[in-house]
């Protein structure tokens, strides 16, 4: 089976916070995520002011943990899937792999920041 996770639910699992149908069907199924849904996580990240819907996740998670989060921003895990990746990010010119990417994905932000 495939669950394909939006914006919100793909901070829950770069957190490791995911809890209830989601930590249930993340253990049945391939994970993905959309290029849009993953740059705007990575943009809140990155660039957030720390107060919209996303960014405001990041920043009151405590200090360690968003460097973490962060991380598996920049080194998506390998349980996570990118639809449509391919040619996504030509039109952005900051986008950059970061130092020893592990993967083909690229990364709307150079690394590190």
């Amino acid at each position: 089976m495939a669950l394909v996770v939006d914006d919100h639910l793909l901070i829950d699992l770069l957190a490791e916070d995911a809890r209830g149908w989601l930590a249930e069907a993340v253990e049945a199924s391939v994970v993905y995520t959309t290029a849009s849904w993953y740059y705007r996580v990575a943009n809140a990240a990155g660039r957030g002011s720390g107060s919209g819907s996303l960014s405001g996740r990041i920043a009151t998670m405590p200090a360690p943990m968003q460097l973490v989060v962060r991380d598996r921003i920049a080194r998506l895990p390998e349980s996570i899937e990118l639809i449509g990746r391919a040619g996504w990010y030509r039109s952005w010119p900051d986008c950059a792999l970061p130092e020893g990417s592990t993967t083909s994905a690229p990364r709307p932000w150079r690394w590190p920041y």
